[in-house]
């Protein structure tokens, strides 16, 4: 999760002008968008139906904590945003195993970077999982032990 409200609105902005998909968001964040204009359509979610979003995304945007490692659980396609040195160190450890785009936010030409990113994954086959499908054990044993040869 962003921390910085700044950041926060300018990831949205690009996001609203770079896509047509949805954006799943905490409904810790509908405050935050009062106070932007933001044009894609924004389907707020509860803590409690976090994986349930996350494993009927496309891909997803994470920082690199926890929910990295749900999303390489789920396989999902991921533009990492990381805000700390442990999130960082997270991510490049794990950048040629999977499709991951890898964007420091203080970094020289973010916002163009961060667009084209977001475009490839958006055109990028379909993505979408049903939720039905559950997840199973063989899946399971396999992401675990990836991300604990990280660790």
């Amino acid at each position: 999760m962003i921390k910085n409200i700044n950041q926060i609105k300018k990831v949205l902005l690009i996001l609203s002008k770079n896509m047509n998909l949805p954006i799943y968001l905490p409904v810790s964040y509908a405050k935050i968008l009062k106070k932007i204009k933001v044009h894609s359509q924004i389907i707020f979610y509860q803590n409690i139906d976090f994986y349930k979003y996350m494993y009927n995304s496309k891909f997803v945007i994470v920082s690199g904590g926890m929910s990295f490692f749900d999303a390489i659980f789920l396989n999902k396609d991921m533009v990492c945003l990381p805000q700390y040195k442990h999130q960082i160190d997270n991510v490049y450890k794990y950048q040629n195993v999977k499709n991951i785009k890898i964007l420091i936010y203080s970094k020289p030409y973010f916002e163009r970077n961060f667009a084209k990113s977001i475009n490839y994954f958006s055109k990028k086959g379909s993505g979408y999982k049903k939720a039905t499908k559950g997840l199973y054990k063989k899946k399971m044993k396999s992401s675990l032990t990836k991300i604990a040869n990280l660790l």
